[in-house]
Order: C-alpha cells, then sequence, then structure tokens
C-alpha cells in the first residue's frame, strides 16, 4: 500500500524498537503447566513524538498535515477530563504554530477541574485558547462544529480533530505502524503468532485491522476493550478498519473475522482501577521497570495475564500505554487508591501516558493465574486531595490557569476566567 500519496507530518525520525520482556515471561511461565509460557516482546511507541508520546502521534501525523493542507490556523479537539488525546493534539498544535481549543465532555458531573493538575495543568502549560465544557451525552461532533462556526466567524479557520483521531485518515497511522512492524519483523528475523492491541476509540485498532489486511499480514490480532464489550465495540472496529481500507481504495470489504474484541477487564468502568490491572502493573513494573498506566494498558496486560486474548494462539502481541507519573498509584497499599481514585468520578490516567505495544511468542499457552490478592478499592480521594493541594499551596502552586473555560447545559452562561 503507498501512503505517500497522503500529506504527513513526522513527528517521529525512527521506528519505535521492538523489545524482549524476558523477566515478564518468565514470571508468567511460572504460572502455566509444566513452567512453560510465552515470550513476551514490547514495541516502544512510548518513544514517540510529540510530548509525551503515545499512538496519537501516529494518528496526528496525517490529520494535522491535512489541517495545514487546508489552511487552518486552529485546531479542535474532543475528550473527557484528563483526556490524553487533547492534551497531545495540543502539543501538535504547538509544534506547528497553530492554536487548540477543547470540547471537554464531563461524564461525571463537576469532574472538570480548570485548576487542577495531571492533563489539566498541562493544558494551561501549553496554552490551550479555549476550553468549552459540556455534560455528559452532549452531541461532541456538534459541539466542535459550533466551536469552528465561532472560529469563522471571527474570521479564523478551525479544523475538527476527531475524538481519539479516530477516523480513516488518523487510522493511516497505525497502516503506517503494521508496515513499519512487518518491517522490523523482516529486519530483525522475528515471527509473531498475535498481536494484541487496546481497543477504545477504535483508530488504533481499525487501522491496524486494515494494514494487517492491505499488507498481507499473517498475525492474529486481538483487541482488548478499555471501555466496551465485544458486542459493543466489534462493530465500531469494523467500521472503522472498512472506512481506512476505503479511503486507501483497496477494494475489499473487511471480513467479520478479522475484528477479534475481547472485553471483561475493563469494569467497573472506563477509567476506573480494578484488582487485576493492579496487579498487571505491579508485575511488569518489578520485573522489566515497564510502566504501564491505570486506565488504558493496566488493563490490557490484566487481559494478556488473564489468558483469554492469548487463549488459541502459540504466539502474540499486545498494546498498553506506560505512564511514569500513572504507575506511581499502584503501590501495593491502601493508601495508593485512596489518594488517587475515587468511586464516584471517572479519572483519566496521569500527563505522561505512553502507548506501548507489547508482542508474545512462545508455543505455551497462557493459563489464568489463581491466587489474586483481593485488592481494598474502597476510596478517601477528598481528604488525600485536601492535602494535596495544601501542599501545593506551601511550595507556591502550579500557577493559576489564564484561559476561558465555557461550560454548557445545566450550568449554561457560566464562565469562569483565572
Amino acid at each position: 500500500m503507498d501512503l505517500s500519496r497522503f500529506p504527513r507530518r513526522r513527528y517521529t525520525p525512527f521506528a519505535t524498537p521492538i523489545e524482549p520482556l524476558p523477566h515478564l515471561s518468565a514470571a508468567l511461565a511460572a504460572s502455566c503447566p509444566g513452567g512453560r509460557g510465552p515470550e513476551l516482546w514490547v514495541k516502544r511507541d512510548d518513544m514517540l513524538g510529540l510530548f509525551p508520546g503515545g499512538n496519537k502521534t501516529r494518528k496526528l501525523e496525517f490529520l494535522v498535515a491535512d489541517a495545514l493542507a487546508q489552511g487552518a490556523d486552529t485546531l479542535i479537539t474532543c475528550g473527557a477530563p484528563q483526556s490524553n488525546h487533547c492534551r497531545i493534539t495540543l502539543a501538535a498544535a504547538v509544534k506547528e504554530g497553530l492554536k487548540c481549543r477543547f470540547v471537554i465532555e464531563e461524564r461525571v458531573p463537576d469532574s472538570f477541574d480548570p485548576k487542577g493538575s495531571g492533563n489539566h495543568f498541562m493544558f494551561r502549560l501549553m496554552g490551550v485558547e479555549a476550553i468549552t465544557v459540556v455534560p455528559a451525552g452532549t452531541d461532541m461532533a456538534a459541539a466542535m462544529a459550533k466551536v469552528a462556526d465561532e472560529l469563522k466567524a471571527a474570521g479564523r479557520k478551525g479544523y475538527i480533530v476527531p475524538g481519539g483521531g479516530s477516523n480513516a485518515l488518523g487510522g493511516l497511522g497505525y497502516v503506517a505502524c503494521a508496515q513499519e512492524l512487518q518491517q522490523q519483523c523482516f529486519e530483525q528475523g522475528l515471527r509473531f503468532d498475535r498481536v494484541v492491541v487496546g481497543s477504545g476509540s477504535s483508530g488504533t485498532h481499525g487501522g491496524l485491522v486494515a494494514g494487517f489486511l492491505g499488507n498481507r499480514i499473517d498475525i492474529r490480532l486481538t483487541g482488548i476493550g478499555v471501555s466496551r464489550d465485544p458486542a459493543q465495540q466489534t462493530p465500531l472496529v469494523l467500521k472503522e478498519a472498512q472506512a481506512v481500507v476505503d479511503l486507501l481504495g483497496l477494494g475489499f470489504t473487511v471480513p467479520a473475522d478479522a475484528v477479534e474484541c475481547i472485553g471483561g477487564f475493563w469494569q467497573p468502568k472506563y477509567s476506573i482501577p480494578n484488582a487485576a490491572m493492579v496487579e498487571a502493573v505491579q508485575m511488569a513494573a518489578r520485573t522489566e521497570g515497564l510502566l504501564l498506566d491505570p486506565v488504558y494498558t493496566g488493563k490490557i496486560m490484566a487481559g494478556l495475564i488473564g489468558r483469554r486474548a492469548a487463549a488459541t494462539s502459540r504466539r502474540a502481541s499486545a498494546c498498553c500505554s506506560s505512564t511514569p507519573a500513572a504507575c506511581r498509584h499502584c503501590m501495593p497499599t491502601r493508601a495508593w487508591c485512596s489518594a488517587t481514585w475515587r468511586s464516584d468520578q471517572e479519572t483519566s490516567n496521569d500527563p505522561t501516558t505512553h502507548q506501548l505495544w507489547v508482542a508474545l511468542r512462545g508455543r505455551d499457552r497462557l493459563q489464568p493465574r489463581r491466587g489474586r490478592r483481593r485488592v481494598d478499592l474502597r476510596l478517601r480521594h477528598h481528604r488525600f486531595r485536601l492535602r494535596d493541594d495544601e501542599h501545593s499551596r506551601r511550595r507556591g502552586g502550579a500557577g493559576r490557569a489564564v484561559l476561558p473555560q465555557h461550560r454548557e447545559g445545566p450550568r449554561a452562561g457560566r464562565c469562569d476566567a483565572d
């Protein structure tokens, strides 16, 4: 497939490396029959360009190039509070000399804090021009179109980047990734039986499906859901993959059996921790120094350890996120949960979340692990939050926001400007 006919910005001047994970492989083998298990490898997409790397960089290479070709001066995108996609889109805008505006969906009321830490701080630090906060269930496409209309009325031109960068054009980023992986396997003499990828907004998963089919890569591809189970997720991925195939003009229909999704590891809710995720993050950190985040790659790794993603394959591969800042929350103490998570509010991973690829090689099936410790997830967030805020004030704080905060819906008309 020829991707050269599509405009593309290059934010990473090298192919992200593929590295073995021998200690994690050995740790998992100890729980398998006969003491033999899969051989794990990781593709280091945390080293992708833009601050601070991650899977959205690949999509934005094509999306931002299209925005520049159309003469846009402002990128518009959307996400939940603490959105990593919003953060990295802002980084791309800054790099290209563009402005950037967000539409943030409060899936839990009052969960967006304009003075908050994490990605909220990064938004302020990198100078997002404006943030519009809307309630859960809002038509995000319409909300972004409204922002574009406001810019047009002011004599400017906005470019809408869909949530997660997930459309056919953004999916080309993971067609390119499939080609990159294929070339690396050829050069290094590697052969993987399965690739396991996180499956959320479907752009990464769908782009890879199209890339594997178009490049005739005979490796099984499995997506582990981070927000939906297969009944809801599979149609989204199939639609995305077909859109990418059509954009490339490949002239075939994506077969339904090309999309394999695994569920059951993201509950109780998107971004809310579970015991298996905590165990997976700890195991990866303590065996390989591999840092995963609690929202995406921690749960993906939990799925991998839980066998289901690799139950029918001899060799496999998976997609995960790694976050040094987020992984501090996965200490094996009750204080970790108390200090970091709240049960009544969606949270997102910290601002340094990256995207990784994990590959599995081996002849034996990965068996389910037994005897997991029960983790107490009763949360006391507010007490720790207050202490953190007091500590921040004593140290002079992180600075105040200098951008308008627009709200729509039940609290329409309120504008918080700092």
